[in-house]
């Protein structure tokens, strides 16, 4: 085998698993069908940050968890929280949820953020939307 090839093929095993899967700087927010809460996360080198709306006595809040380390594939993004286990399909955005590694305990479709202040706009909506479907119960 030749310098070049022997030198191509050590480069692409050494540099292949740094850049494969990068998701460093993207965010996603992934609403549940029952419009209960939504849950979205900010992908940062290395860490994933939670956040979400959630309802909190009789009013919707958002708020936001600290960071947590994520691992990649070539298919899926996974990390661990305080109390849950994630893994977001990285083709489809459909996220899920699992209690233990084994069984998908329910799933949310996810869209995708391409800045921060679109996604808080979008956030700050689908928080007053729930609140207004709340209140709007609340009061029959």
């Amino acid at each position: 085998m030749t310098f070049l090839k022997r030198f191509t093929i050590i480069a692409v095993i050494l540099i292949a698993p740094t850049c494969f899967g990068q998701v460093g700087g993207r965010r996603i927010f992934c609403s549940n069908p029952d419009r209960t809460y939504a849950n979205g996360w900010f992908f940062l080198p290395g860490e994933v940050i939670g956040f979400g709306v959630v309802r909190d006595n009789d009013e919707f809040v958002i708020f936001e968890d600290d960071g947590v380390a994520y691992w990649t594939d070539s298919a899926t993004v996974k990390w661990t929280d305080k109390i849950s286990k994630w893994s977001l399909n990285r083709r489809t955005l459909l996220l899920s949820h699992f209690i233990n590694w084994g069984s998908v305990n329910y799933q949310q479709q996810c869209e995708l953020y391409p800045d921060q202040s679109t996604l808080e706009i979008r956030v700050g909506k689908y928080q007053k939307a729930l609140q207004a479907e709340y209140d709007k119960n609340r009061e029959r």
